[in-house]
Formats: C-alpha cells, sequence, structure tokens
C-alpha cells in the first residue's frame, strides 16, 4: 500500500511530483522535527515554493503554490518533497505500481479467459442451424458496426 502521501495525492499530483524529483527540482530538503520535512522546490514561477511536509498527518503539510495554499490538498511539490525526504520512496512507489499493473493484467486475463470458457460451453450446445444463424447474425452486426465506422 502506497504511503499516506502518494494515496492522499492525485495520481496526476504523485506522477508530476516524481518527474519534478527526477529532474533535480527539489532544491532543499532537511527533516525538521518528528516526522516532519522543510524545502524548496523549484516549480513553473520564478521563485522557488516553499513545502512543510508531514509524513504522519500530509493533510497539515503545506505549499505556497497556487494549487494547495491555503488547501489541505497534497500537491506535486509535496510529492517531490516526499521522495526526496524518504529513501527508497520512488523504488517502493513504482513497485507498487508494477504490481497493481502486473494485477489488473491478470484479472483481464482471467476474465477473458472466463468469457471464452463461457463462449465454448454456449457454442457446443447449439445445433448446426443454430450455429449457422448465429454466425449470420454476428457477420451482420459486424457488418452494421462496419458501415456506421465509415461516416
Amino acid at each position: 500500500m502506497y504511503h499516506p502521501v502518494i494515496n492522499l495525492a492525485s495520481a496526476k499530483s504523485a506522477w508530476r511530483g516524481l518527474g519534478i524529483y527526477r529532474a533535480g527540482k527539489v532544491l532543499t530538503c532537511e527533516k525538521t522535527e518528528g516526522n516532519w520535512f522543510e524545502g524548496t522546490v523549484q516549480g513553473s514561477a520564478e521563485q522557488p515554493y516553499h513545502v512543510r511536509l508531514s509524513l504522519d498527518h500530509p493533510r497539515n503539510s503545506t505549499c505556497d503554490c497556487p494549487h494547495a495554499k491555503n488547501r489541505a490538498v497534497i500537491c506535486k511539490h509535496k510529492v517531490a518533497l516526499f521522495f526526496k525526504a524518504v529513501p527508497n520512496a520512488e523504488r517502493d512507489f513504482l513497485r507498487e505500481v508494477e504490481l497493481e499493473e502486473f494485477l489488473y493484467n491478470a484479472a483481464l486475463k482471467r476474465e477473458a479467459e472466463e468469457r471464452h470458457r463461457e463462449i465454448v460451453s454456449y457454442v457446443s450446445k447449439l445445433t448446426k442451424a443454430q450455429l449457422q444463424q448465429e454466425l449470420i447474425n454476428a457477420l451482420e452486426e459486424l457488418d452494421s458496426r462496419d458501415q456506421y465506422s465509415r461516416w
């Protein structure tokens, strides 16, 4: 399971934050008290953004960027500071993404295999005349879809 900083960020902010971190735009990062980190992150503005990040309570974190200022959102700058502050966070994040993709693809494969078994079972019970009619119906359906796609 992802760290709360990543879980609370939108997918867009998580990936953009990783990109900012990888681009070396986290200019400073220091641990203050407890699990708080403070740093500066270069964004699109001329001046870098000031970020205070709580690993324990990410919604209490602050960033002076327009997206997060005075809001309890996890912006891309907070995510970038998170990747800088936490050793192996990038590696762990990417591993979890890969695992999710693997599990998603495995589920899709299982669903496709189950659907194939259902189709084989259905077709094997049809008479020759029923099978011919089903084939005609399917070909007509494909033809009508193809006609609509020509427009």
